[in-house]
């Protein structure tokens, strides 16, 4: 993997707890484990804070989407958390972008934007869809902040000279 990114792994922890949420509440769930948030007050929180942001009612076309692509020769896998279509969210997207690819994240921790970068060329190459079409950025669900990150213009760079571990 790429130096600074993790390979996919299940979902741990607290953060976990919410993604799965996030799949129940978009009725995409493969999930069979009761997710509660009332269980938890800071797992409430998030999921309060999550009902009052743009994504309540935005429609994904796919929630923790599995991938496999190829970069720099290597093979990397991994699990986009939440894909939106502009043509299916109107509003969200700026108009010269198809889709938004989104991280939810529900520490403190800065998300790492080369990890957005695989996912834009992954979905790119999935979708059949030119990279610059498409927006990327991690919510960070405790304070309703969305940081989106247009990688179009780095990415050819970035992912053509990357070193792989």
């Amino acid at each position: 993997m790429h130096r600074g990114l993790r390979g996919p792994n299940p979902p741990a922890g607290f953060g976990g707890f919410f993604q799965a949420w996030v799949e129940r509440f978009c009725g995409r769930s493969a999930i069979l484990a009761e997710v509660d948030p009332q269980r938890d007050p800071a797992l409430a929180s998030l999921v309060e804070r999550f009902l009052t942001s743009r994504f309540a009612s935005a429609r994904p076309c796919a929630v923790e989407q599995s991938f496999l692509t190829t970069i720099a020769s290597q093979a990397v896998s991994g699990r986009i958390d939440a894909v939106f279509r502009a043509r299916d969210n109107p509003g969200l997207l700026p108009a010269n972008k198809q889709v938004l690819i989104v991280d939810w994240k529900t520490g403190q921790t800065p998300g790492d934007d080369r990890q957005l970068a695989v996912y834009a060329q992954a979905w790119a190459q999935e979708a059949a869809i030119p990279s610059d079409q498409v927006l990327t950025g991690f919510f960070y669900v405790r304070t309703g902040q969305l940081v989106t990150f247009d990688l179009a213009p780095r990415l050819e760079g970035w992912l053509s000279g990357v070193g792989l571990d």
